[in-house]
């Protein structure tokens, strides 16, 4: 009785990345090179390039995007994405034609056999 539950959660996962999720563009850092400031060349951080699937949300009140301040609770995420793929903090993701930053480390959330990663994004600069 119990696989049965979990075969039809994991099954309802599955669909609803398969038919819910948005498509992302995954820049996965792979390094810098060294820089010359003497000849004008800068630091050269290069990525590999994946596309990914994500459901894609905004933070609620208490998500790990919300930080209280003195005024009020500020909103330090502009974006939470689920993803099947652990997003590191030196990672970007392209939604739209927007670049985002992950903030922080991506939590692992288990749910029956599944399990999937929830990061918290911000607008790269």
């Amino acid at each position: 009785m119990m696989v049965g539950r979990v075969r039809s959660i994991q099954k309802g996962l599955d669909n609803i990345f398969q038919l819910g999720a948005q498509s992302l563009r995954w820049f996965k850092f792979s390094g810098t090179a060294a820089s010359l400031p003497e000849f004008g060349l800068g630091v050269a951080t290069t990525y590999y390039t994946a596309y990914i699937k994500a459901i894609i949300s905004r933070p609620q009140r208490g998500d790990p995007g919300e930080v209280p301040q003195v005024g009020g609770v500020t909103q330090q995420g502009a974006l939470i994405a689920q993803t099947r793929e652990s997003i590191g903090p030196t990672d970007m993701l392209e939604f739209g034609t927007t670049r985002y930053r992950v903030e922080g480390e991506p939590v692992p959330v288990f749910l029956g056999a599944t399990h999937f990663y929830r990061q918290v994004l911000r607008r790269a600069e």
